[in-house]
Protein backbone atom coordinates (compact mmCIF):
# COMPACT_ATOMS: atom_id res chain seq x y z
CA UNK A 1 0.00 0.00 0.00
CA UNK A 2 1.10 3.58 -0.61
CA UNK A 3 2.73 5.39 2.27
CA UNK A 4 2.66 9.11 2.84
CA UNK A 5 5.88 10.83 1.88
CA UNK A 6 7.26 13.31 4.38
CA UNK A 7 8.47 16.79 3.49
CA UNK A 8 11.94 17.22 2.02
CA UNK A 9 14.34 19.42 3.95
CA UNK A 10 17.36 21.18 2.46
CA UNK A 11 20.24 22.52 4.51
CA UNK A 12 21.73 25.54 2.77
CA UNK A 13 25.03 27.00 3.92
CA UNK A 14 28.32 28.13 2.45
CA UNK A 15 29.14 24.44 2.01
CA UNK A 16 26.27 24.22 -0.51
CA UNK A 17 27.26 27.48 -2.22
CA UNK A 18 25.46 30.11 -0.12
CA UNK A 19 27.35 33.42 -0.14
CA UNK A 20 27.24 33.69 3.66
CA UNK A 21 25.70 31.84 6.60
CA UNK A 22 24.33 35.04 8.13
CA UNK A 23 20.87 35.30 6.53
CA UNK A 24 18.80 38.48 6.91
CA UNK A 25 15.71 37.69 4.85
CA UNK A 26 14.18 35.07 2.54
CA UNK A 27 11.34 35.41 0.01
CA UNK A 28 9.88 33.11 -2.66
CA UNK A 29 9.04 34.59 -6.07
CA UNK A 30 6.14 33.70 -8.39
CA UNK A 31 8.28 31.06 -10.11
CA UNK A 32 9.04 29.25 -6.86
CA UNK A 33 12.62 30.53 -6.62
CA UNK A 34 13.91 31.34 -3.16
CA UNK A 35 15.74 34.68 -2.86
CA UNK A 36 18.06 34.76 0.14
CA UNK A 37 19.55 38.00 1.41
CA UNK A 38 22.71 37.63 3.48
CA UNK A 39 25.25 40.00 4.98
CA UNK A 40 27.61 39.12 2.12
CA UNK A 41 25.55 38.87 -1.04
CA UNK A 42 22.25 37.87 -2.64
CA UNK A 43 21.41 34.26 -3.47
CA UNK A 44 18.72 32.43 -5.45
CA UNK A 45 17.84 28.77 -4.94
CA UNK A 46 15.77 26.85 -7.51
CA UNK A 47 15.51 23.66 -5.48
CA UNK A 48 18.68 22.21 -6.96
CA UNK A 49 21.44 24.81 -7.01
CA UNK A 50 22.34 28.20 -5.58
CA UNK A 51 23.25 31.24 -7.69
CA UNK A 52 25.09 34.08 -5.97
CA UNK A 53 25.02 37.78 -6.81
CA UNK A 54 27.61 40.33 -5.66
CA UNK A 55 27.99 44.04 -6.25
CA UNK A 56 31.29 43.66 -8.11
CA UNK A 57 29.54 41.41 -10.65
CA UNK A 58 26.33 43.48 -10.74
CA UNK A 59 27.19 47.19 -10.25
CA UNK A 60 23.49 48.16 -9.93
CA UNK A 61 23.21 46.03 -6.80
CA UNK A 62 23.45 48.77 -4.16
CA UNK A 63 25.45 46.66 -1.72
CA UNK A 64 26.21 43.13 -0.59
CA UNK A 65 24.53 43.44 2.82
CA UNK A 66 20.94 42.53 1.87
CA UNK A 67 18.71 43.57 4.77
CA UNK A 68 15.30 42.93 3.23
CA UNK A 69 13.90 41.07 0.21
CA UNK A 70 10.46 41.83 -1.26
CA UNK A 71 8.63 40.17 -4.18
CA UNK A 72 5.74 42.22 -5.61
CA UNK A 73 2.69 41.27 -7.71
CA UNK A 74 4.69 41.75 -10.93
CA UNK A 75 7.30 39.24 -9.74
CA UNK A 76 9.91 41.94 -9.30
CA UNK A 77 12.44 41.53 -6.50
CA UNK A 78 13.20 44.60 -4.38
CA UNK A 79 16.28 44.70 -2.16
CA UNK A 80 16.99 46.94 0.82
CA UNK A 81 20.62 47.58 1.73
CA UNK A 82 22.28 50.06 4.13
CA UNK A 83 22.48 52.64 1.31
CA UNK A 84 20.14 55.36 0.02
CA UNK A 85 19.48 53.33 -3.15
CA UNK A 86 16.81 50.73 -3.88
CA UNK A 87 17.81 47.73 -6.00
CA UNK A 88 15.21 46.02 -8.18
CA UNK A 89 15.42 42.85 -10.27
CA UNK A 90 12.76 42.98 -12.97
CA UNK A 91 10.78 39.92 -14.10
CA UNK A 92 13.63 39.04 -16.50
CA UNK A 93 16.04 39.37 -13.55
CA UNK A 94 17.92 42.40 -14.84
CA UNK A 95 19.26 44.70 -12.09
CA UNK A 96 18.10 48.32 -11.69
CA UNK A 97 19.06 50.95 -9.12
CA UNK A 98 16.95 53.88 -7.87
CA UNK A 99 17.94 56.71 -5.51
CA UNK A 100 15.56 57.60 -2.69
CA UNK A 101 15.32 61.33 -2.02
CA UNK A 102 17.44 64.11 -3.48
CA UNK A 103 21.23 64.27 -3.73
CA UNK A 104 21.53 65.81 -0.25
CA UNK A 105 19.62 62.98 1.44
CA UNK A 106 21.95 60.18 2.48
CA UNK A 107 19.70 58.51 5.06
CA UNK A 108 18.96 54.83 4.56
CA UNK A 109 15.49 53.35 3.98
CA UNK A 110 14.11 51.78 7.16
CA UNK A 111 11.36 49.55 5.71
CA UNK A 112 9.92 48.33 2.43
CA UNK A 113 6.24 47.38 2.41
CA UNK A 114 4.05 46.19 -0.46
CA UNK A 115 0.51 47.57 -0.47
CA UNK A 116 -2.41 46.97 -2.80
CA UNK A 117 -3.23 50.68 -2.90
CA UNK A 118 0.23 52.15 -3.54
CA UNK A 119 2.44 49.23 -4.60
CA UNK A 120 5.90 49.31 -3.08
CA UNK A 121 6.27 51.90 -0.32
CA UNK A 122 9.69 52.82 1.05
CA UNK A 123 9.81 54.41 4.48
CA UNK A 124 12.68 56.67 5.44
CA UNK A 125 13.19 58.89 8.45
CA UNK A 126 11.87 61.88 6.50
CA UNK A 127 8.75 60.21 5.11
CA UNK A 128 7.38 57.75 2.57
CA UNK A 129 8.29 57.20 -1.08
CA UNK A 130 6.36 55.27 -3.73
CA UNK A 131 7.51 53.82 -7.04
CA UNK A 132 6.00 55.40 -10.17
CA UNK A 133 5.79 52.73 -12.88
CA UNK A 134 5.41 55.38 -15.59
CA UNK A 135 8.51 57.44 -14.73
CA UNK A 136 10.50 54.57 -13.15
CA UNK A 137 11.31 56.75 -10.17
CA UNK A 138 10.58 56.86 -6.48
CA UNK A 139 8.56 59.95 -5.58
CA UNK A 140 7.87 61.51 -2.19
CA UNK A 141 4.41 60.63 -0.91
CA UNK A 142 2.96 63.40 1.22
CA UNK A 143 0.73 61.40 3.52
CA UNK A 144 -0.75 62.01 6.99
CA UNK A 145 0.72 58.64 7.96
CA UNK A 146 4.03 60.46 8.52
CA UNK A 147 2.59 62.25 11.56
CA UNK A 148 0.93 59.10 12.94
CA UNK A 149 4.01 56.91 13.29
CA UNK A 150 6.15 56.73 16.45
CA UNK A 151 9.37 58.75 16.41
CA UNK A 152 11.38 55.52 16.50
CA UNK A 153 9.85 52.58 14.62
CA UNK A 154 11.08 49.17 15.76
CA UNK A 155 9.16 47.02 13.29
CA UNK A 156 6.45 47.06 10.62
CA UNK A 157 4.49 43.84 9.99
CA UNK A 158 1.71 43.12 7.44
CA UNK A 159 -1.84 42.62 8.69
CA UNK A 160 -3.56 42.46 5.29
CA UNK A 161 -3.09 43.91 1.79
CA UNK A 162 -3.10 47.53 2.99
CA UNK A 163 -2.97 47.39 6.77
CA UNK A 164 0.25 47.11 8.79
CA UNK A 165 1.09 46.89 12.46
CA UNK A 166 3.73 49.43 13.47
CA UNK A 167 5.56 49.42 16.80
CA UNK A 168 7.83 51.96 18.41
CA UNK A 169 8.27 53.99 21.61
CA UNK A 170 6.07 51.51 23.51
CA UNK A 171 3.13 52.02 21.13
CA UNK A 172 1.56 49.43 18.82
CA UNK A 173 -0.47 50.88 15.96
CA UNK A 174 -2.53 49.50 13.10
CA UNK A 175 -2.16 51.74 10.03
CA UNK A 176 -4.31 51.55 6.89
CA UNK A 177 -2.17 52.65 3.93
CA UNK A 178 -5.22 52.79 1.63
CA UNK A 179 -7.25 55.23 3.74
CA UNK A 180 -4.11 56.70 5.37
CA UNK A 181 -5.69 56.37 8.80
CA UNK A 182 -4.75 54.97 12.19
CA UNK A 183 -7.18 52.17 13.08
CA UNK A 184 -5.75 51.28 16.48
CA UNK A 185 -3.20 52.47 19.01
CA UNK A 186 -2.31 50.72 22.25
CA UNK A 187 0.43 51.22 24.84
CA UNK A 188 2.18 47.97 25.78
CA UNK A 189 4.80 47.23 28.46
CA UNK A 190 8.20 45.78 27.70
CA UNK A 191 9.88 45.78 24.30
CA UNK A 192 7.91 44.05 21.58
CA UNK A 193 9.86 41.90 19.13
CA UNK A 194 7.12 41.28 16.59
CA UNK A 195 3.41 41.06 15.79
CA UNK A 196 1.46 38.51 13.79
CA UNK A 197 -2.09 38.48 12.45
CA UNK A 198 -4.23 35.70 13.93
CA UNK A 199 -7.41 36.56 12.01
CA UNK A 200 -9.33 39.63 10.82
CA UNK A 201 -9.86 40.80 14.38
CA UNK A 202 -6.84 39.64 16.39
CA UNK A 203 -3.11 40.28 16.60
CA UNK A 204 -0.56 38.28 18.59
CA UNK A 205 2.50 40.17 19.85
CA UNK A 206 5.46 38.94 21.83
CA UNK A 207 7.77 40.80 24.18
CA UNK A 208 11.51 40.62 24.88
CA UNK A 209 10.89 41.11 28.59
CA UNK A 210 8.93 38.90 30.98
CA UNK A 211 5.63 40.32 29.75
CA UNK A 212 5.35 37.41 27.30
CA UNK A 213 2.60 37.31 24.68
CA UNK A 214 -0.32 39.68 24.15
CA UNK A 215 -3.45 38.73 22.23
CA UNK A 216 -5.05 41.94 21.04
CA UNK A 217 -8.58 42.37 19.68
CA UNK A 218 -8.75 44.74 16.71
CA UNK A 219 -11.95 46.39 15.55
CA UNK A 220 -11.41 47.32 11.88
Amino acid sequence: HATAQGPAFYHLSTAEGLSDNSVNDVKRDRNGILWIGTTEGLNSFDGNSITTYYKYDHPKLAGNDILQVICDDENRIWLRTPTNFVTMLDAKRNFHSFPIGDSTDHTFPANYIVTKAKGLVVRKANGHYVYNNATHRFEKWNTPIDSLLPETVRFVEPFDEDKFTVYGNGRLLLIDYATQQKLMEIQLPGILMGAARINNNEILTYSLSGSGFFRIYVKT
